[in-house]
């Protein structure tokens, strides 16, 4: 098996296991922000100055609670299944924004990975439901 049909495969495997450890992801990102809403010498301060931190914690709950309901209830229809992880991935570049012009730079780079995989999950959903070409 060559190097590309293993890329191949790996893009053509299951999400289900991804999108449960997402909604874990976006469950704790909204506990965080929770808990730093007090806090103004915080590293995420930019995000802070977009919107207060219920904003981004609701946000973050949204996304937990419509994955899980995708997970494990209803699969959902293609609405839903595009506006979940475009959400994600929207949310997730304002929190690695944030970070990258934070001062201490730290493990923001962590927060590509969520990134990463809710383009992965995005881009399956076009691929599944062939959006991005004509049914014949």
């Amino acid at each position: 098996m060559s190097v590309s049909e293993r890329l191949y495969c790996l893009y053509k495997g299951d999400t289900g296991p991804t999108k449960y450890w997402s909604i874990w992801i976006a469950a704790l990102a909204s506990v965080g922000m929770i808990l730093k809403a007090g806090d103004d010498t915080s590293d995420i301060h930019l995000l802070l100055d977009l919107a207060p931190w219920w904003v981004w914690a609701l946000i973050l709950a949204y996304i937990s609670i419509s994955r899980c309901i995708a997970v494990l209830w209803w699969h959902g229809n293609v609405l839903t299944r595009v506006l979940t992880p475009l959400m994600s991935i929207v949310l997730w570049g304002f929190f690695l924004a944030a970070q990258w012009v934070a001062p201490n730079f730290g493990l923001g780079l962590l927060f590509f990975v969520p990134a990463l995989q809710e383009t992965w999950i995005l881009s399956r959903v076009f691929w599944d439901e062939r959006l991005l070409w004509t049914k014949s």
